[in-house]
């Protein structure tokens, strides 16, 4: 399976600000972002925690970003990997 998900900045609402996957029954857990050229701009191991769009406390550029999850499975014992894509939409329009 293929993801992808839309992330908004916004400071007015305060909707979607966050990106992160939601998960039942999983273990061992870890969330990677990347931007388009392989670079890691995001990494965690809290399934409660997730992406701002930020790096180094510092917006991210409007851009499609990869995602990758890895996990076990605590239902089959088998660890699973996904991946997918992330569109960050920031309000200032840099491309």
């Amino acid at each position: 399976y293929r993801y992808t998900y839309t992330i908004k900045y916004s400071h007015e609402n305060n909707l979607n600000d966050i990106f992160r996957p939601v998960t039942i029954g999983v273990s061992e857990f870890s969330f990677e972002i990347f931007d388009r050229w392989g670079h890691k701009v995001y990494t965690g191991n809290d399934v409660e925690k997730g992406w701002d769009g930020t790096l180094k406390g510092k917006k991210c550029k409007q851009d499609v970003y990869v995602w990758k999850i890895s996990f076990l499975n605590e239902v089959s014992r088998k660890f699973e990997i996904k991946t997918g894509h992330v569109l960050l939409l920031t309000d200032s329009g840099e491309y």
